[in-house]
C-alpha cells in the first residue's frame, strides 16, 4: 500500500513541478524568417537580381509608396472586403507603430514590375509584411482565416521585437 502511493504522488507532483518550473523559468521566444537572406534566387526573380547578399527593398520603391522607416503592411490587388477584414483585425490587435500602404493605386505597368521585380509577390499572396529595416518578413493570404491568424502572431512577435 505505501509504494502505491509513493508511486501516486509522484505521477502527480513530478509533472506539475515540471509545469512550474518551465512556467518560471522557460522563455518562449519565437522569431518570424527573414526572407532573401542570402540573396534572391534566380527562378524567383524575372528583373535578373542575383546577389548573395541579404536583399533589401529599393529606397526608390519605399519612397514612392511614402514609407518612413516603419514597420509596414503592403497590399496588392485586395477587394475592398480584404481591406475591411485586415482592418478590423489590426483595430482589434490595438497595434500601434504599423501601417498599410496599398500599391492598387500605382499604374498597371509599374505594379507589373513592382510585384515580380521588388516585392516577389505570386498568386495567391496579396499581402507583404516589411520591417523597419527594410527587409521583407512575410507574405500572407487574406483569403484564409489561418494566414490571418499567422498575420496576427508574426506582427506581434515582430512589434514586440523592433
Amino acid at each position: 500500500m505505501n509504494k502505491k502511493v509513493i508511486y501516486l504522488f509522484l505521477a502527480l507532483a513530478l509533472p506539475g513541478l515540471f509545469f512550474l518550473f518551465l512556467k518560471f523559468y522557460g522563455h518562449n521566444q519565437f522569431d518570424i524568417p527573414v526572407y532573401f537572406e542570402k540573396g534572391v534566387p534566380k527562378e524567383l526573380s524575372a528583373c535578373g537580381l542575383n546577389s548573395n547578399t541579404q536583399y533589401f527593398l529599393p529606397d526608390s520603391v519605399l519612397k514612392a509608396i511614402g514609407w518612413n522607416n516603419e514597420i509596414a503592411l503592403i497590399t496588392v490587388g485586395t477587394s475592398e472586403n480584404d481591406h475591411k477584414e485586415l482592418t478590423r483585425l489590426l483595430k482589434e490587435l490595438k497595434l500601434a507603430g504599423l501601417r498599410i500602404f496599398s500599391l492598387d493605386s500605382i499604374q498597371v505597368g509599374r505594379l507589373k514590375q513592382w510585384k515580380s521585380c521588388v516585392f516577389f509577390l505570386k498568386e495567391p499572396w496579396k499581402l507583404v509584411l516589411i520591417d523597419s529595416q527594410k527587409r521583407i518578413r512575410g507574405y500572407y493570404v487574406l483569403d484564409s482565416r489561418e494566414e490571418l491568424e499567422r498575420l496576427e502572431v508574426e506582427l506581434e512577435i515582430l512589434l514586440r521585437k523592433y
